[in-house]
């Protein structure tokens, strides 16, 4: 395996893996966007809205932070706390941890999904990326069918234990996800990534913990 596919181009789009994820998580393939790790994911993601307004819960994870500075964004931040049903936010991207890094905080799906319909003007990121360490959280995944203002990051990674091979994808509506594609390098992620990630989703039973 090793030797054909590190003597070969990478696939532009991980069209064969895009495929494999959209079944797993039962949307479109036109809503999978295949990314180096979950941090290409947030990088990219800031630079195909830079200079907006993002809204960021804190204490979470530095990256969208630092991926929002690096793209000229207007950060204003929110502590968990304030989260409820009937909160409106001006912000143009909001960005969510869901279970937090590094607190661990947890957010209901029931809570989310009411947020994110009363704020049909903000798009809204929510980073799955260590769902699976925990029961509680429900992923917000199919509802990338319902909704065109939410994202949804996960990583590999972090699920399979691979950080090595770093491997993440988006899911959102076709058209926001056609939109990020404009911002993105071919041929991001690896040859040997994209087999894993598909031998990993075809002996899943095999990895679950």
């Amino acid at each position: 395996m090793a030797d054909g596919k590190t003597r070969h181009n990478p696939e532009p789009e991980a069209d064969l893996l895009i495929e494999k994820l959209s079944r797993e998580c039962n949307v479109d393939k036109d809503q999978v966007l295949v990314t180096n790790g979950a941090t290409e994911a947030i990088y990219l993601i800031a630079q195909s809205y830079s200079r907006s307004d993002s809204g960021i819960f804190i204490p979470t994870f530095s990256e969208y932070e630092d991926a929002c500075r690096i793209y000229k964004h207007n950060i204003n931040y929110y502590n968990h706390d304030i989260l409820n049903s009937n909160i409106q936010f001006d912000d143009d991207v909001v960005w969510i941890c869901n279970p937090n890094n590094p607190d661990g905080t947890i957010i209901g799906d029931e809570l989310l999904l009411k947020v994110i319909n009363s704020n049909p003007d903000s798009l809204f990121v929510v980073d799955e990326a260590f769902i699976e360490y925990t029961n509680c959280v429900i992923s917000l995944r199919d509802e990338v069918k319902n909704y065109s203002n939410l994202l949804i990051i996960r990583s590999m990674t972090k699920h399979y234990g691979i950080p090595g091979l770093r491997l993440g994808y988006i899911l959102g509506a076709k058209e926001v996800i056609d939109y990020i594609k404009n911002y993105r390098m071919p041929w991001a992620v690896n040859g040997l990534a994209i087999e894993a990630g598909k031998f990993l989703l075809q002996n899943k039973e095999e990895f679950k913990f």
